[in-house]
């Protein structure tokens, strides 16, 4: 889901004739300069600083194998050298050395330490960029708000296991429900399964990182497409739902066919995972081969409480980005 900064003005910069409007702002922890022709209505160039304590990636261009250029940075103090990322495409045309000379000059004036860039990156208009984990467009539609889009392709084994022992809270504890089987009236849990899903935006898919209970079944660490399915509504819309699965039309998971899925999955229940900032980062499911009234996902204070621990997963994933 998309991450929207909010930016705001903070100078203009006269080149000749020319007036570039300057926004600033912190998407992720990291922090943006934007050089604005607000004539043209485009991006000049992003000055984006990193933080540094952590290893971070920031800069590379965003294509269908993942990226080509980047910069990983790893140090005790907050703030990492800046990357540029120049909009090459841009009408107004601008060497991206002046840019910068002009730029500290107007830094140095105001009694702010000039900008250091290790790296100048030259991308189309149209191009991404990344920015720890999240992705970044080169000409942002809008500079008081520009789109950010949470993107995971793949997961320290840390953050695995730690992800993992909130679905085993969540399967083994939460909803542990004894159903009663027609034949021979014995006792039996009902089965529970769990996943946690995070968005793939270069392949397009929520993508299951790490589940539970599902390992002998068919759909493990299955991807679905961004736009199809309860998954992908729930991730859209921040709202957390159940379902009868077994009435579901066959569509559902667009193009994946039924084999697919695990045969006996009567009913599920979905709930977004924010961050501090109520930004989708991924979502959490559960599901079961009983009723969603037997399992008990229609319990309003129940919900609450896996709201609650999703809330800490979200977490988690906002101090891993």
């Amino acid at each position: 889901m998309a991450v929207k900064g909010l930016f705001t003005k903070i100078n203009e910069i006269l080149f000749g004739a020319e007036v570039i409007k300057e926004y600033g702002g912190e998407v992720g922890g990291f922090r943006y300069m934007i050089l604005y022709d607000i004539i043209r209505g485009e991006v000049i160039s992003h000055f984006i600083t990193p933080p540094k304590k952590y290893s971070r990636r920031v800069g590379g261009k965003v294509d269908a194998l993942g990226y080509s250029v980047g910069a990983e940075y790893q140090s005790e103090y907050d703030y990492a050298e800046t990357i540029a990322v120049v909009n090459k495409d841009a009408k107004l045309n601008l060497k991206p050395q002046e840019l910068l000379s002009r730029v500290n000059e107007n830094r140095l004036s105001r009694g702010e330490p000039e900008i250091k860039t290790t790296e100048i990156i030259e991308l189309g208009r149209d191009e991404k960029f990344y920015a720890g984990r999240y992705i970044g467009k080169t000409n942002a539609s809008s500079i008081n708000r520009p789109e950010f889009d949470a993107h995971f392709d793949n997961l320290t084994p840390a953050v695995k296991s730690g992800l993992t022992l909130w679905l085993h809270f969540v399967t083994e504890i939460m909803y542990d429900v004894p159903v009663k089987q027609s034949k021979n009236k014995k006792v039996r849990n009902a089965v529970f399964r769990s996943a946690i899903f995070l968005p793939d935006m270069v392949k397009g898919q929520l993508k299951m990182h790490v589940s539970h209970n599902m390992e002998k079944h068919p759909d493990n660490m299955i991807a679905f497409p961004m736009d199809v399915g309860l998954v992908s509504y729930v991730y859209k819309n921040k709202k957390r739902t159940y379902t009868d699965v077994s009435a579901s039309k066959p569509d559902t998971y667009g193009d994946l066919s039924s084999f697919h899925i695990w045969e006996n999955l009567k009913s599920i229940l979905a709930v977004p995972i924010t961050d501090s900032n109520n930004v989708c980062l991924g979502i959490l499911t559960i599901d079961t081969d009983q009723p969603y009234n037997v399992a008990r996902f229609d319990e309003q204070g129940l919900n609450d409480m896996l709201t609650l621990v999703t809330t800490g997963i979200g977490r988690l994933l906002e101090a891993y980005i």
